[in-house]
């Protein structure tokens, strides 16, 4: 049986309640998001005899989870769960938050916005800089998704100085800068961010070692190679992770539309088509970037409808 290491133990060790269990597990979204979703319903179950607000926290951080970890119907049902405990504070906006973050990752984004735009309000109210500075981060996703990479990097730039030394929220806010200058084809710019960021970004764990090999992918494949991109989805399928394998299908796939290479689109538009149909997720188009008309004539035979405009389909976890 293998000893948890001392970190965890020493986290473990100061749980006492049903709260602290939805803190600890939150705190393993990067490092390990199948024990995250493990933990959350544990403190789920570990709630029920808590005050609603705890109740609240602790289905709405499952819903997170279930997010995560791309079972989007089930987190659904976490989050209206969570809305029926009524959730006031900063469990709200950590809820509305949530709520955003699933809408992202279905490319609902006028729901998204709102939902950010709701939860800004409350950080607001509440005195909260950080949690305001956490939802411009999650818009300038919005943005990115709607194909104004310029724009996401500028809410970027400015948000900057009021993450101060949140590391957790500074990983999150470069790995969109680093997507949104691989997006402007700021090459150059986005190398140099992955070496000045590569000791934070490392510090995510195996997400965002997984991050950081697909903006590499994407940036292999603005040479010319789709092979890291191929890797990358594969390493996704084997783990699990069929919606994060669906999204870097696609990318492989706007990519073989621009060359004009059909055999390598076709397999990629098939793989990834029924997995984001299954989960219910609006594809992007891709502006003016990419052949995007090909791409969404190809996939609207799997029952998609289409989504606003977007660059690449990459999303941080949250």
């Amino acid at each position: 049986m293998k000893r948890a290491k001392p970190t965890t133990a020493r986290r473990l060790a100061s749980v006492r309640d049903a709260a602290d269990l939805v803190r600890y597990s939150y705190g393993l979204r990067h490092q390990d998001p199948r024990s995250y979703l493990d933990t959350a319903k544990v403190a789920v179950i570990a709630s029920r005899t808590s005050p609603a607000t705890v109740q609240a926290q602790a289905w709405s951080n499952m819903g997170n989870a279930l997010r995560i970890c791309g079972r989007l119907g089930p987190a659904r049902r976490a989050l209206e769960i969570a809305d029926g405990f009524n959730p006031e504070g900063d469990c709200l906006a950590r809820h509305l938050r949530f709520r955003a973050s699933w809408h992202l990752a279905r490319h609902d984004l006028a729901a998204a916005a709102e939902t950010l735009r709701e939860a800004a309000e409350l950080y607001l109210r509440l005195g909260d800089p950080k949690g305001t500075a956490t939802c411009n981060v999650k818009y300038a996703i919005v943005l990115a998704y709607r194909g104004e990479p310029a724009a996401a990097y500028e809410v970027i730039r400015r948000t900057l100085p009021a993450i101060g030394d949140d590391r957790d929220l500074l990983r999150a806010a470069w790995d969109i800068a680093l997507f949104a200058l691989i997006e402007e084809d700021r090459l150059a710019d986005a190398f140099a961010l992955l070496l000045v960021g590569q000791e934070v970004f490392y510090e995510g764990g195996e997400a965002y070692r997984l991050k950081i090999r697909w903006a590499e992918g994407l940036l292999s494949a603005r040479m010319g190679s789709l092979s890291m991109l191929e890797g990358l989805r594969d390493e996704y399928a084997s783990n699990g992770q069929v919606l994060e394998a669906a999204q870097v299908a696609i990318d492989i796939a706007r990519f073989a539309a621009l060359r004009g290479q059909q055999e390598e689109f076709s397999v990629n538009a098939s793989y990834a088509g029924p997995i984001l149909a299954s989960l219910g997720v609006s594809v992007p188009s891709t502006a003016g970037q990419l052949d995007a008309a090909r791409l969404l004539l190809r996939l609207q035979g799997f029952g998609f409808t289409q989504g606003a405009p977007s660059g690449s389909t990459q999303a941080p976890p949250s």
